[in-house]
This record gives structure tokens, C-alpha cells and sequence, in this order.
């Protein structure tokens, strides 16, 4: 807006018009929201590349300060949900796994991948940390160059931003809109609960003088949600037909095999703090100090019920399915865990804005963990309890579920109620305890110099940058993943409770018998995991398990990752037209090297050789072994190592890129 002011002397004599002329108070006033968007607008404007730069209060408070739900309002921005956490972030609609995410320029970890890749989720991340958040669109040679379609900047509070302390403080609760009720209510474990659960945030950015100021910021929130789900499996459909156990069907005549319907509860905490300490340490000189903590915990309950055809009688259509006699089978799963994800990252970094020359380098890390918890907190992390030996039948069959669902036993002719716990038996029981670390150690320096070449601005910019990221499943070290069969006091499995000691019902989980379930349904006859936890510490015959398997799961899941990227770049700017035009490019050159370590399978272990390294052969002509096939566990720890497997991978690539920009108008640019 444009403002005219006239300034003339006094009305009067000529003593006032000797007078110096003085105007009166004037105050120009910005709301602390407006400043911290008229500092993102200009890193905006005056970006080198195309991005956008986005306050953390543009868009309001956001639920449980979750930076995945702030990002998904920005353009370009792809968000990933597991469990209703908006967890991946993708850009140009790339896997997750190739969008860089950093934290003023460093690398972010995270835990929670279980997998030896780049990816990194934000649930754990907190929105009241972090002053703007950038979005690079296009490269330049600072860009890594496993940002295939950008990449995604978090910048940090500083106390220099502003002249005088901010102190911030919000709380509030959250709620499901089906779940409103401040009593307490069943649910999602034995004790009821209240389901509206309360929230905090603050925040203080506190300029203590001019050489020297902090910010503080922390922030707490428990939440919960339900987690109900249905699964319909139709033939003709999205699954297939084989003309025998499934007959032929055309995609405007599927049927229903199988019916999958989930009761569950998740209950999230998170808690996240950060310190910033600025130093001016001259007029050109500043020192940054930062670290950051964030705590993410997950209770995890989930309850389904199948019902399943594995063979379908003819006469089928839509509306209506039957299994052949014997085929049909109905299945109980209960999942219990709780996860523990922890993150932690200190930098540091040094600023030089001189006349002349400015640089800054810095040095940052950054540790995850996360760990799943179930049989050392009193119970299994999965129960399945079943019954096989049915005759199945689904009728008026809708999208959403079958109206009507009767199951008979084929042996006897009675029918069998779905919803009772006394007609299921204890199948299998299991317990995992893997834990994941990831770490990332960072390092960066550059410095540019600007002067005028024939008359036009110059910018010439150099430096490097060394990422180190390792990814470590620790599975390996610690029976994590034991899958037990129940087998009872007399030491067999049963597929019927008639006969038999399996039964489920002594392990019913009354407390949420009275939660009726989604979709219409009566209660999921839910077996307790912390019964069948008990039933094992005092009765540990009654489970069986395969050492092989177990042995082998582990092995397999036993990873380790180590990539190292050594970086250099040079960049060059250049304007025309009065600065109008500005012309941004150079080159990246980047060293990756990569070390892994996996699970190695060499059935030759296990082989006799001769002095001279020839192999023994037997009467059939097949090499003589050390350990006998009959004695699987042994072969495995013989010939399966966990990281016995060794991988290398080292390539050198080359980035140039060239970004330009023109000012067509004072607020638009190409």
C-alpha cells in the first residue's frame, strides 16, 4: 500500500517557521504471525531455485502438532499414512524413500523403517519445534543428489529473529467424533478409559541481548483413536479364480470367499522438546547451538475376525455364497503391542555474513530408536484362535459386509455361533521384540563471494558436504520373533474345542466383551494375550515351538546399512536486465559408498572335503554332509549366519543444473 505525507511548517508567525520541523509518534506495528510470514516470503523471492517457504503458523495449530498434517496442505506434497499417522512425505509423487528430509540442512533419523533404506517418518516430529518449513522444488549444486524431485527443509527457532521475547502457551484436547464422551468408557486394554485425552505446547524465543539469545520449545499430547477396518476378498474381483476350489466367474458376477473385519484401538503419546543458543560473537560472527528430542509411544491393539471360504459350492452368485461341505473356517486374531520410538539430535554451526566473503559450516547428529514391546511387559504380541471343519454361508452380500452369515459343523450338523468364545480353540501365540537404531552424522562448510564482472553482479559459491546414515535391525541378538503352537495338556493341536483342552474359552477377554463391534456386528470373541501370556510362564508345555523357524526368522530379518555420501560442489550466479534476470548453475560431484551386511545362505558349510578342498561324495553321487538333514537347527546354524553376507557398492556421479528466474513483476516471477 502506498501512503502520501506532507510535511509543512507550523500555521503562524514567523518564530515558528525558524522551527525545526518534527513529527509526531509514529508506530508501525506486525502481528509475531506476520513476521514470521514476511520472512518466508523473502527467502521465497529471493531463492535461487524454485521452492516454497511456509511459517509454522500459516495454516493454525495443528492437531497434536503433528508437521505431517501442516504438510500436506503445501503444494506438491504427497503425505503417506500408517495406523492414521501422516507419516511419509513424498514430492513429484516419488516413493517416500527418495524425498531428503532435514533439519537446518541435516540429516533427520528415524527408527521406525525396519528396512535398510533412506526413508524417514515424521510422526515423532513436532511442528512447535521448528520456525518455517522449506519444500526445494529444483535443484542446485548444494542439492544431494538423491533428491530426485526435492526435497524437504525444516528450519529451527533462532532468538535473533526477533527484538523482543515471545512466550507462548496453548492446551487443549483431543477427540474422535465417535468417541466424545468425557467418561471413561471399554477400552482399548482391560481397565476402561477416557477417550478425550488432553495436550500442551510452548514456547519461549527469548533475544536476552544482542550478542545473545535462546529459544526453548516443548510440547506434550496423548490421543485416541479407533482403528476399524473391513477386508472383502472377491473372486472375480481382486482375487482370482482356478476353476476348481474357486470356480470361473465373470467381473460383473464376483462372489465373496473371504470376509475380514477388524475392531481396534490405538493410543498415541508424544513429547518433544528443543534449545537453541544463539552467540554473536562480532558484527559478522554467529554460533548456533541446537538439540532436539522427541519421544513417540504407540498402544497398539487390533482384533479381527475371518471368515473364510476355501472351497465354493456351485450356485453361487452376488448376493449369495456357500463353501462345499468341511471348507469353511472362522479365525481370531488379537494383536498387543506397545512401541517406544526415541530421537535425539544436537548441531552445531558458525555463520560468517561479511562484507565481502560470507560461509558457515556446521556439524550435526542425529539417533533414533525404536523398539516394539510385548512378552516383557506380560503378553503375547499375537494370538490366533480358530475353528476349521465348517460349512460356511454368506447371504445378502453387500459391499460393506454379508447381511446375514451361518456357519454349521460339518461333522455333527450343529450350528456353530461365530460370536461365542466356546467355539474356538487356541491355535498359535507370538512374541517379537525387535529393535531398530538409525544414526546419521552430518558435516558442511561453503563460502561465496560476490563482485562485478563487466559491469554485472557476480556470485561465485564452493563447499562440501559429508552425510553418513546406518541402519541397524538388532533382531538377530534376541529370540525377538518366537511363533508358539498351543497344544494343551495332552500336547496336540485341535481344530475343534470338542475333545479337546484347547479351548479359548478360559482365556476369554471379558473386559471388551461388552464393546459391541463395527459394522453392525456383535462382539469379536477376543482371547486375552496377557491370559495366554500366563498360561505359558506357568504351564510352558502347553506351547510348541520350531527352533528352526525361529532361528531362520531371525537370521533373516538381522540387517545393517552403511552409506556414506562425500560431496563437493561449485556454483556460479549471474544477472541481466538490471538484476531482472538471474541465472543460477553449476555442478555437483558426489561420492557414494555403501556397506551391508545380511543374512548368508551356504548350503557347502555344511559339506565333507578332503585335505585338498575337494568335495565327498556319497554312493548317489551327492556330497557326503557334517550335520544330517534330520537335524534341521543345526544345518541352519551351520550353513545360515546372520550378517554373514558382506556388501560394497562405491560409484561417483556428476549433477549439473541450471535454474533461471526473471522478474516480471514485483510480486511475480517466472
Amino acid at each position: 500500500h502506498r501512503h502520501d505525507f506532507l510535511l509543512d511548517r507550523e500555521p503562524g508567525g514567523s518564530d515558528h517557521a525558524t522551527r525545526p520541523v518534527r513529527l509526531e509518534r509514529f508506530v508501525v506495528a506486525e502481528s509475531p504471525q506476520m513476521e514470521g510470514a514476511a520472512i518466508a516470503l523473502q527467502e521465497q523471492r529471493f531463492a535461487p531455485n524454485l521452492k516454497t517457504v511456509v511459517t509454522a503458523e500459516e495454516f493454525g495449530a495443528a492437531s497434536e502438532g503433528d508437521i505431517g498434517e501442516f504438510l500436506k496442505f503445501l503444494p506438491g506434497v504427497t503425505m503417506g499414512y500408517t495406523g492414521g499417522d501422516a507419516r511419509q512425505v513424498s514430492l513429484g509423487g516419488l516413493d517416500h524413500n527418495y524425498t531428503p528430509v532435514t533439519f537446518a540442512g541435516f540429516g533427520m533419523t528415524n527408527g521406525n523403517q525396519g528396512a535398510t533404506n533412506r526413508g524417514v517418518a515424521l510422526e515423532y516430529m513436532s511442528l512447535n519445534n521448528v520456525a518455517r518449513v522449506e519444500i526445494i522444488n529444483s535443484p542446485t549444486p548444494e542439492s544431494p543428489g538423491g533428491a530426485l524431485a526435492g526435497s524437504v527443509n525444516f528450519v529451527p527457532r533462532t532468538a535473533f529473529e526477533r527484538v523482543h521475547p515471545l512466550y507462548t502457551l496453548s492446551a487443549y484436547v483431543t477427540m474422535r467424533d465417535d468417541a466424545r464422551d468425557f467418561h471413561r468408557s471399554p477400552g482399548p486394554r482391560e481397565n476402561p478409559s477416557r477417550k478425550v485425552l488432553p495436550g500442551f505446547e510452548f514456547s519461549a524465543v527469548v533475544p536476552v541481548s544482542r550478542g545473545f539469545g535462546f529459544t526453548l520449545s516443548g510440547a506434550a499430547s496423548t490421543s485416541f483413536s479407533d482403528w476399524d477396518a473391513l477386508v472383502n476378498t472377491w473372486r472375480g474381483g481382486n482375487a482370482v479364480t482356478n476353476g476348481a476350489a474357486f470356480p470361473d466367474t465373470t467381473p460383473d458376477r464376483p462372489y465373496l470367499s473371504s470376509y475380514l473385519f477388524r475392531d481396534g484401538f490405538i493410543l498415541r503419546r508424544r513429547a518433544s522438546g528443543s534449545l537453541t543458543l544463539d552467540w554473536r560473537l562480532g558484527p559478522a560472527d554467529r554460533l548456533a547451538f541446537s538439540v532436539t528430542s522427541s519421544a513417540y509411544a504407540t498402544n497398539y491393539d487390533m482384533r479381527g475376525l475371518t471368515f473364510a471360504l476355501a472351497a465354493v459350492a456351485p450356485g453361487f452368485s452376488t448376493a449369495t455364497v456357500r463353501s462345499t461341505p468341511g471348507q469353511g473356517s472362522l479365525s481370531v486374531s488379537t494383536d498387543v503391542r506397545d512401541r517406544n520410538s526415541l530421537t535425539w539430535m544436537p548441531t552445531l554451526v558458525y555463520r560468517h555474513d561479511g562484507p565481502v566473503w560470507r560461509g558457515e559450516a556446521g556439524l550435526g547428529y542425529s539417533h533414533s530408536r525404536d523398539s516394539i514391546q510385548s512378552g516383557d511387559r506380560g503378553w503375547f504380541s499375537n494370538v490366533t484362535a480358530g475353528r476349521s471343519g465348517l460349512t460356511l454361508a454368506f447371504n445378502e452380500v453387500t459391499r460393506e459386509r454379508p447381511g446375514r452369515i451361518t456357519a454349521t459343523d460339518n461333522a455333527t450338523g450343529r450350528a456353530v455361533d461365530p460370536f461365542a468364545i466356546d467355539s474356538y480353540v487356541v491355535r498359535t501365540a507370538t512374541f517379537a521384540v525387535p529393535r531398530n537404531t538409525d544414526t546419521k552424522r552430518s558435516a558442511y562448510g561453503n563460502a561465496q563471494r560476490a563482485f562485478s564482472w563487466l559491469g554485472r553482479p557476480v556470485l561465485i559459491k564452493a563447499g562440501f558436504d559429508v552425510q553418513q546414515a546406518i541402519r541397524d535391525d538388532t533382531r538377530s541378538f534376541s529370540p525377538s520373533n518366537v511363533v508358539f503352537d498351543f497344544v494343551g495338556s495332552d500336547g496336540r493341536t485341535s481344530t475343534a474345542p470338542a475333545g479337546g483342552d484347547d479351548s479359548a474359552a478360559p482365556f476369554h477377554y471379558a473386559a471388551l466383551a461388552v464393546r459391541p463391534s463395527p459394522f453392525g456386528f456383535p462382539a469379536i470373541p477376543i482371547v486375552s494375550n496377557a491370559l495366554v501370556w500366563s498360561d505359558y510362564r506357568a504351564n510352558p508345555g502347553h506351547f510348541r515351538s520350531d527352533d528352526n523357524t525361529t532361528y531362520r526368522a531371525a537370521v533373516a530379518a538381522s540387517k545393517r546399512a552403511q552409506e556414506t555420501v562425500s560431496a563437493a560442489y561449485l556454483r556460479g550466479d549471474l544477472s541481466f536486465l538490471d538484476q531482472r534476470l538471474r541465472l543460477v548453475g553449476g555442478v555437483r560431484l558426489e561420492e557414494t559408498s555403501v556397506r551391508a551386511e545380511g543374512p548368508l545362505s551356504d548350503p557347502t558349510r555344511n559339506y565333507q572335503y578332503r585335505p585338498d578342498g575337494t568335495v565327498i561324495l556319497g554312493p548317489t553321487g551327492r556330497p557326503l554332509t557334517v550335520v544330517p538333514a534330520t537335524n534341521a537347527l543345526d544345518v541352519s546354524r551351520l550353513t545360515y549366519l546372520s550378517r554373514g553376507s558382506h556388501v560394497s557398492k562405491e560409484y561417483l556421479r556428476w549433477f549439473p543444473s541450471l535454474n533461471a528466474a526473471f522478474n516480471l513483476r514485483p510480486n511475480l516471477i517466472a
